[in-house]
């Protein structure tokens, strides 16, 4: 039996796991950045809370582009 899980889900799953088990976890996050300016990492950032957005210091990319 497979269950098909939306992506949307999927990130919120892992945007909340993220917050609970590295930003609560150790304090030395108090500020972030997130590999990827694309579509994944403006993603993520959405998903995250507000107080973690507050958090993030850039969205970084190899992609000049992004």
């Amino acid at each position: 039996m497979t269950s098909t899980v939306t992506r949307r889900l999927l990130l919120a799953v892992r945007a909340a796991a993220f917050e609970r088990r590295v930003l609560r976890a150790d304090p030395r996050w108090a500020n972030f950045i997130i590999w990827g300016a694309g579509r994944d990492g403006k993603q993520f950032l959405a998903a995250l809370s507000p107080a973690a957005r507050r958090r993030v210091t850039a969205l970084a990319d190899i992609d000049p582009r992004k």
